[in-house]
């Protein structure tokens, strides 16, 4: 958390002094800046799991829960077979995505603040799960 607000912190005044500046080619490397932090900490704080016997299959779509106030929202989250669900987490404590109970197991393992972690559901079911770190806060995925 600390690292991401300290490279937030250097985009923007880097951001700010350009702006000050008439140059263009200093515009263009505060973006170029601004882009490889994003993609370092994008590529540092993400976690990629599978919750099926077999790899991943075609994604159906896109599925989205939020964690915040130690809550998993929506819950429950409706998606189609072989979504891959992205758990977001915008408080600043760690959290995890822990199945409980399910036709497949998952773990998106330790998401810290402002971090994502991903879940592969391919088989239909109700898929229980909760925080492995925070075991009140609990979450069910419906798949179809």
């Amino acid at each position: 958390m600390t690292r991401t607000r300290l490279a937030a912190c250097a985009v923007l005044i880097a951001l700010g002094l350009t702006a000050c500046s008439d140059d263009d080619d200093d515009v263009s490397t505060a973006r170029s800046t601004t882009t490889e932090a994003e993609a370092s900490t994008t590529a540092a704080e993400e976690t990629t799991t599978t919750a099926a016997g077999g790899g991943g299959g075609a994604e159906a779509g896109a599925g989205t829960v939020e964690i915040v106030d130690f809550r998993f929202q929506p819950s429950p989250l409706e998606v189609d077979a072989g979504t891959t669900v992205t758990f977001t987490n915008g408080d600043e404590t760690t959290h995890t995505a822990t199945s409980t109970d399910g036709p497949a197991s998952f773990d998106t393992g330790e998401i810290g603040g402002g971090a994502s972690g991903e879940v592969t559901v391919d088989e239909p079911g109700t898929y229980q799960y909760q925080c492995g770190i925070h075991p009140d806060m609990l979450g069910t995925i419906e798949v179809g």
